[in-house]
């Protein structure tokens, strides 16, 4: 089911579906943990912290969320990104 079938509209919208089908999402990942208010690193806090496995590698993903894709949005959230990974 996509986004617009959904009606999903705001940041924690996006957030709460992502929450739920994320394994569906991505082939091969196999989600252990989601922390949907996860902890804050350094003053920021993430929207959502996931511990996945694909094949036999476990890895930490930090997900964050933004209701628009124009490309300010999306370039605040890879600095955000980027910040959350020192």
């Amino acid at each position: 089911m996509s986004f617009i079938e959904k009606d999903i509209r705001t940041e924690s919208d996006i957030v709460a579906y992502l929450a739920n089908e994320l394994p569906d999402l991505i082939d091969g990942l196999k989600v252990i943990d989601v922390e949907v208010t996860p902890n804050v690193i350094d003053n920021m806090r993430p929207d959502l912290f996931v511990k996945a496995k694909v094949g036999r590698t476990t890895r930490d993903l930090i997900i964050e969320v933004k209701s628009k894709g124009e490309p300010r949005f999306a370039k605040m959230a890879i600095q955000q990104l980027r910040e959350y990974a020192k």
